[in-house]
């Protein structure tokens, strides 16, 4: 339900020109914040305001220690921030991330201490961040006006039946497995 749901919110970004950014921990990428950051460089193409963040990777160093690592975890977010700040100044950008469970700590770290945190200071507008998981991120109460929780039902074979019909395409359902393998 999950996996299908955030698809379609990109797919649907996509076709409405919205900037999207669409991640999937179940892909066996080791993300930290350099492999988020690329992605959604790599995502938007080349006609966009982030090719200050490819000159700034360009010219970092590889730390060789975790205080270099954590110096240039914040250098190469702020530059990525401000890219997506002006993008997001024209129009809204979205992130969906997808299976949030088997994100590294690394990746879960950044999202709430660096994405999400810029956001909730006010740092960052016009972004919003779909994260999609049998876990979601620890947040305490201050995130209370940021962050809106929501759980999904689990999809029974006639919830499927039904999205099916309405949508015309009934002819679907009777390929086999088909069913089964949407609310597996």
């Amino acid at each position: 339900g999950k996996t299908w749901l955030i698809w379609h919110l990109g797919y649907f970004c996509r076709q409405q020109r919205v900037p999207v950014f669409q991640f999937n921990f179940d892909d066996g990428i080791p993300w930290d914040y350099f492999a988020i950051l690329s992605e959604a460089r790599r995502n938007l193409g080349d006609d966009h305001p982030f090719r200050k963040l490819e000159e700034m990777v360009s010219k970092t160093v590889t730390p060789t220690d975790d205080v270099g690592r954590r110096f240039n975890e914040q250098l190469l977010s702020d530059v990525f921030f401000d890219c997506l700040r002006q993008m997001a100044s024209q129009r809204m950008v979205v992130f969906l991330f997808d299976t949030l469970e088997k994100a590294p700590d690394d990746a879960r770290t950044w999202l709430r201490s660096q994405l999400l945190g810029t956001i909730r200071n006010g740092q960052l507008t016009g972004v919003v961040v779909i994260a999609a998981g049998r876990s979601t991120l620890a947040l305490d109460d201050n995130w209370d006006s940021t962050v809106a929780h929501t759980a999904l039902d689990v999809f029974k074979a006639p919830d499927v039946e039904r999205y099916f019909v309405k949508r015309g395409k009934q002819e679907w359902l009777t390929r086999p497995g088909f069913v089964a393998d949407i609310i597996k």
